[in-house]
C-alpha cells in the first residue's frame, strides 16, 4: 500500500445521499477508511454499502449515529429512545436494549462501526451537540450506562468508536456560538430596554443555515475555477492545491481571523453586572 492510500485510510467520509455515482468518484479520489451515510431509506442505503465493500481492497469500516435505534443509519428502521431519556430510568437494562436495538437495525444493513455512545457528562447545558445525546451529568451514571449500552452494540457485531473525542472538540465552538447569541438578548434589552430573544434566535439560526450554503457553493466554485472535472481519471495539479488550501490553509485562515475578533470582545466581563442592573430593573419597587 502506497504513501496516498495509507493517508487515505484515516479518513472517513460522510455522504447525504447513497448515490453510487458520486460514491465511486469519492473511492477514487480518497480511497477512505471508513464511510458514512446520514439516515435514508433501507432499499437505498444497504445497496450502497455492499457495493463499498466491493470496490476496496481493505474492508471499509461502514459508520453510523447510533444513539436513538437502528434509525441512526435506516430512516424507517426502529426508534428506542434518547440516550437522555434511558438515563431518566436510571436502569441500565434499558441502556443494554438501547444497544440492541441500534446494533441490530443497523447491522443488518452493512454497518459495523457506530460513533456512540457519547459519553460526555453533560455539564454545559448550552452545548447543543450532546444536550440529549448523553446519558447526563452523573458520573457515575455516565459510566454504567455507556458500559450497558456498549455490550449491546458489541454483542450485535458493531465496532465501538466512541464519540467523546469529536463532542468534546464540538462542545466549545457550539457552547461559544450559543452563548454569545444569548449574551447578546441581555445587552440588547440592557441597551434599549427592549428584549429581542426571537428575532435574535432566528438571525442566528438563519446565519448559520446560510453559512453552511454558502460554503458549499463556493466550495464548488473554486474547484471549478481551479480545473478540477468529475470523472476524471486523475485531478489535475491545481484542483489538488485547490482542494488543500480549502481543507487546510482556509480554514486555518479563518481560526486566526476568529481569535483577532474575539480578542476584542469585552461583552462576557461586562454581563454578569448587565444582568444585575436588568434584574434591580424588574425587581418589585416599594411604595412609601
Amino acid at each position: 500500500m502506497g504513501a496516498e492510500a495509507k493517508i487515505g485510510q484515516l479518513f472517513c467520509l460522510v455522504g447525504r445521499q447513497p448515490h453510487i455515482a458520486a460514491i465511486e468518484e469519492s473511492l477514487h479520489l480518497v480511497r477512505p477508511g471508513g464511510y458514512m451515510f446520514r439516515p435514508s431509506q433501507a432499499l437505498a442505503i444497504r445497496p450502497c454499502h455492499e457495493f463499498l465493500q466491493q470496490q476496496c481492497e481493505v474492508p471499509l469500516l461502514i459508520a453510523a449515529n447510533l444513539e436513538r435505534g437502528g434509525n441512526g443509519t435506516v430512516s424507517e428502521s426502529t426508534e428506542f429512545a434518547s440516550p437522555m431519556q434511558v438515563a431518566a430510568t436510571d436502569d441500565d437494562e434499558m441502556a443494554y436494549r438501547l444497544g440492541l436495538v441500534c446494533g441490530r437495525g443497523v447491522y443488518a444493513m452493512g454497518c459495523n462501526r457506530s460513533f456512540s455512545p457519547v459519553v460526555d457528562i453533560d455539564f454545559i447545558f448550552q452545548n447543543p451537540i450532546t444536550i440529549t445525546r448523553t446519558y447526563g451529568s452523573d458520573p457515575e451514571r455516565v459510566a454504567r450506562m455507556s458500559r450497558a449500552y456498549m455490550k449491546g452494540l458489541e454483542e450485535s457485531g458493531i465496532v465501538l468508536i466512541g464519540a467523546t473525542e469529536r463532542a468534546f472538540s464540538a462542545s466549545a465552538l457550539f457552547g461559544t456560538i450559543f452563548a454569545l447569541g444569548a449574551d447578546t438578548i441581555e445587552y440588547g434589552e440592557w441597551k434599549s430596554g427592549v428584549r429581542t430573544e426571537g428575532l435574535i434566535s432566528a438571525a442566528v439560526s438563519a446565519s448559520t443555515k446560510l453559512g453552511a450554503g454558502m460554503g458549499i457553493v463556493l466550495i464548488g466554485w473554486v474547484l471549478g475555477m481551479c480545473g478540477y472535472v468529475g470523472g476524471a481519471a486523475a485531478p489535475s495539479a491545481s484542483a489538488i492545491a485547490a482542494i488543500k488550501a480549502l481543507f487546510l490553509y482556509v480554514p486555518l485562515g479563518q481560526f486566526v481571523l476568529q481569535i483577532a475578533l474575539l480578542w476584542f470582545y469585552r461583552l462576557d466581563g461586562e454581563y454578569p453586572e448587565i444582568v444585575r442592573e436588568l434584574r434591580a430593573r424588574s425587581a418589585p419597587q416599594a411604595i412609601n
